[in-house]
């Protein structure tokens, strides 16, 4: 945890950061959240928002533009090796590895944004779409087992986080 600019990253007791985890400046992680190892969440341009229960997984990079804010709701699963810059992902979504979530751009509830996916500027996902290529580009709805996969993702790790935690294993 790195104070910049008169502001320190505050973290609800019961969130998991890994040892690795990095997170600088203006940052909220509430309850049962986790930043897993080699992930920078930085904030030293605006703020950055995490709800409850939301995953951030290895080497997962966060950031903002200046005056501006990343939002993530609650209930949010982020794969490995993604970026989010100066977006907001409601609740209930789930972020694909690799993808990018470039600035202005909102993904509304219970919405999957693929693997290796580019969501451009200004774009914004409806509820419960699947995004899909480059740029992304809406490719159905969530339904069906689709749903019950995309609600059960940020529980496991929830469990996960909360067996690190009982190991020893957390900042």
């Amino acid at each position: 945890l790195i104070p910049f600019g008169g502001k320190t990253p505050q973290v609800h007791p019961s969130a998991f950061l890994a040892p690795t985890a990095v997170l600088i400046g203006d940052i909220t992680v509430d309850a049962e959240s986790s930043v897993w190892f080699g992930a920078v969440l930085r904030a030293d341009f605006g703020a950055i928002r995490i709800g409850k229960r939301s995953s951030f997984q290895e080497n997962v990079s966060v950031h903002v533009y200046p005056g501006s804010q990343t939002v993530v709701g609650d209930d949010v699963t982020v794969g490995h090796n993604a970026v989010l810059h100066d977006c907001q992902i409601d609740n209930d979504c789930l972020v694909g590895m690799g993808a990018v979530v470039l600035q202005h751009v909102t993904i509304e509830a219970h919405s999957l944004v693929a693997a290796g996916v580019v969501v451009t500027d200004n774009t914004q996902v409806p509820p419960n779409t699947l995004v899909a290529g480059i740029p992304a580009k809406p490719a159905k709805s969530i339904e069906g087992r689709s749903a019950e996969w995309l609600e059960g993702s940020a529980s496991g790790y929830v469990e996960l986080a909360r067996r690190y935690k009982e190991a020893g294993i957390d900042r």
